[in-house]
């Protein structure tokens, strides 16, 4: 599944970011590897970003989203749109929160 790591940066290496809607990168993977890294256009943006960065990753046929924080419009839009909304778990990396999705099936 096309999963995408709401990101500080735009490697594996990175960290995650605290915020789904404001998170400056969304790196996408998909069994455990590095398939795309996208700047968030949105990040800087005014109100409701959520559900603009949402229309944008299901451009890019993302199925899946790891973030510890989701608003609500975001979850809305993200419910709308069939994407999982995951709950943040692995370690302090996105390579080890990518290993740990791989475990998941």
């Amino acid at each position: 599944m096309l999963t995408a790591l709401a990101a500080e940066g735009p490697t594996l290496d990175a960290v995650p970011a605290e915020r789904f809607g404001r998170a400056p990168y969304f790196v996408l993977v998909e069994d455990g590897n590095l398939v795309e890294a996208i700047p968030n256009q949105e990040a800087q943006g005014s109100s409701g970003v959520g559900g603009r960065v949402v229309m944008q990753l299901v451009q890019k046929g993302v199925r899946g989203v790891v973030a510890p924080q989701f608003g609500p419009k975001a979850q809305t839009a993200l419910d709308a749109a069939g994407i999982e909304a995951l709950p943040l778990t692995g370690g302090p990396t996105l390579k080890e929160l990518a290993a740990s999705l791989e475990t998941r099936g």
